[in-house]
């Protein structure tokens, strides 16, 4: 496989969800991500903000605010990177519908990964 094709945008996504509704959210989402896809990851998680976090400050001073959160890993081609994130929206705006969800909004990160896949052989 050549260093190009290795290449891929790893998008990480962190959504506040109930820890009962984390199934049926990773279930939806996971799906219709699936089917353009080929395959995404959801991860179970803590998290911690501020209300005024999406400000730049030095320090951050309004109560801090703890909530479950659901992570989802998604590594697409560099080129379909757009696409994604317009599937992420449209996809988690429909879950929030679906589920009555009460984030307001979703937190995205994109990162450029390197993508490594190896097939293990099982001895007999």
């Amino acid at each position: 496989m050549s260093a190009e094709s290795k290449k891929r945008k790893r998008l990480l996504v962190c959504v506040s969800c109930p820890r009962a509704l984390e199934p049926a959210l990773a279930d939806y989402v996971g799906g219709e991500v699936t089917r353009l896809f080929g395959g995404v990851t959801f991860l179970t998680g803590l998290g911690f903000w501020s209300s005024d976090g999406a400000e730049f400050k030095n320090r951050y001073e309004s109560d801090v605010q703890k909530e479950n959160t659901l992570v989802m890993l998604l590594s697409v081609m560099p080129d379909r990177e757009e696409e994604a994130l317009c599937l992420i929206e449209k996809t988690f705006a429909a879950a929030k519908s679906k589920f009555a969800l009460s984030y307001q909004s979703i937190h995205v990160e994109s990162q450029d990964v390197t993508a490594n896949h190896f097939q293990i052989a099982c001895d007999t």
